[in-house]
């Protein structure tokens, strides 16, 4: 082979090996390229994946959060005497709770003490009035009475408190004779009420304005309480501000006092203190007028849902074990006892469901069937 030859042969096959070193030059780069690019892709999804994960606890954290907040206000109840009555008082004297659609319980402490005015109708509330638990600051017998004060808020667990008395079976049920409990008569004109005085809590203040009495001084009032009757400062007399009781003492006029206490005091410790303050007030309204004819009303019953969800010892146990002391203090004081419990009471001895949107404080319908019974209850003495 000549030089010429040769040189040609060496340049083709350099060609061919520069060709080939180009290839692998080019199929080694786009190797390195592609893991590298994989290596960023795997890099840059990395974060998206953190941050959806983040964003997702961060969710479950906002709900939970958001859950929380709706149980704890929930749990909650307004002071609206029950709660609550209105609460519900509230509604408490509360609302356990007492929204009403249609008939709605009475608040605030509107004075009716003008003659002849026709009351307002009672004004809607959505809350709940609360009963209140007031305790009275004189001594109660250490009987019952637990060391230290009974707290506002707590809760029986069972429908009657476990330091509690057995309910006086045999006078909670009216049972035998009772020279206080005053027997069916022949219906009264509304006139008869004229001359006469309301004295208590929430449920008689509405049952007063939802009968429309004329002449009447309605000095009923919402989580009234007898230890709060001669301190609360939400009677008027002659433009002035001033306790019910205090409203009752300047009154010369009246010759009937209607009292209703009870519900408020449901979840006091001792009804032996309850029953002490009660007498000491029939004491002193005798004081002020000893003619005047003295009725003391049972408690209403609750429906069966307030007595069995009660916060405040508002049961059906405790109400009838208060209605047996009021029965026997009756008899003991010479007064007149009203068993208006009798005629809004089922056959197990609860509240109607449709007698009060709350479960507290009869409507309309039932302060009406309630009032008829004051109409054909009266005494001769």
């Amino acid at each position: 082979m000549s030089g010429i030859d040769k040189r040609a042969h060496r340049r083709r096959k350099f060609e061919r090996q520069k060709k080939l070193y180009i290839f692998s030059a080019i199929f080694v780069a786009v190797f390195l390229v592609s893991g590298v690019s994989a290596k960023l892709l795997t890099k840059t999804s990395r974060p998206k994946s953190i941050n959806t994960v983040t964003s997702v606890s961060k969710g479950s954290s906002v709900m939970e959060i958001a859950v929380e907040k709706t149980t704890v206000d929930a749990t909650e109840e307004p002071q609206t005497e029950a709660t609550g009555e209105t609460a519900v008082q509230t509604t408490a004297e509360t609302t356990a709770a007492e929204p009403e659609t249609t008939q709605a319980r009475i608040s605030g402490s509107a004075d009716l003490t003008t003659a002849g005015a026709a009351p307002s109708a009672p004004v809607t509330e959505t809350g709940t009035e609360p009963l209140t638990t007031d305790v009275p600051t004189t001594d109660i017998p250490a009987t019952d009475a637990p060391t230290t004060a009974a707290p506002t808020t707590a809760a029986p667990t069972t429908e009657a408190p476990t330091d509690a008395p057995a309910p006086v079976k045999s006078i909670s049920t009216v049972k035998g004779f009772h020279k206080s409990l005053v027997r069916e008569s022949r219906a009264v004109d509304k006139s008869y009420f004229n001359d006469a005085v309301f004295l208590g809590d929430s449920r008689q203040r509405d049952c007063v304005i939802y009968n429309g009495l004329p002449s009447s001084v309605n000095y009923s009032y919402v989580s009234l309480s007898v230890s709060t009757v001669r301190t609360r400062k939400v009677a008027t007399y002659n433009g002035q501000k001033m306790s019910p009781f205090d409203a009752l003492k300047k009154n010369k006029n009246f010759k009937k006092v209607y009292l209703m206490f009870g519900t408020n005091e449901c979840g006091w410790p001792s009804p032996e203190g309850f029953i002490k303050l009660y007498s000491a007030l029939i004491d002193d309204i005798r004081a002020m007028n000893p003619k005047a004819v003295i009725y003391v009303q049972s408690i209403p019953p609750v429906t069966k849902k307030v007595s069995q969800n009660s916060k405040n010892g508002t049961t059906k146990a405790n109400i009838d074990r208060l209605n047996g002391y009021i029965l026997k203090m009756a008899d003991e004081k010479g007064v007149n006892y009203l068993d208006v419990a009798s005629v809004m009471t089922n056959s197990e001895g609860y509240l109607p469901n449709d007698a009060a949107a709350d479960g507290i404080h009869p409507n309309r319908k039932y302060s009406q069937i309630w009032f008829h019974y004051l109409e054909t209850h009266t005494s001769k003495k």
